[in-house]
């Protein structure tokens, strides 16, 4: 199975993801992170690699709280903010 994503359908999902509220439900990713330095509460200076879907690596700056789910990845150079399932589960 192949799924394309249009221009327009790409640039609509790059927008919204910017957004401090816009999170991307993903139950691939291992951990949740946020592109978005206003959205967290605190943060903890934190340089772990991260390796993202198209194989390259990330390294998150900082891991802190966003609302109220802890151990959130702050990862500027990611375009989107991703809550993952698996993370919401471990926290329970």
């Amino acid at each position: 199975m192949t799924i394309t994503v249009t221009p327009q359908l790409f640039g609509l999902l790059t927008s919204a993801a910017h957004s401090v509220s816009t999170f991307i439900v993903d139950s691939g990713a291992t951990w949740s992170m946020c592109c978005i330095r206003e959205a967290f509460r605190t943060l903890t200076p934190c340089r772990v690699p991260l390796q993202i879907p198209n194989g390259a690596i990330l390294h998150t700056v900082a891991k802190g709280c966003v609302g109220d789910i802890d151990e959130v990845f702050y990862v500027p150079d990611f375009m989107f903010n991703l809550l993952s399932v698996g993370h919401l589960n471990h926290l329970g």
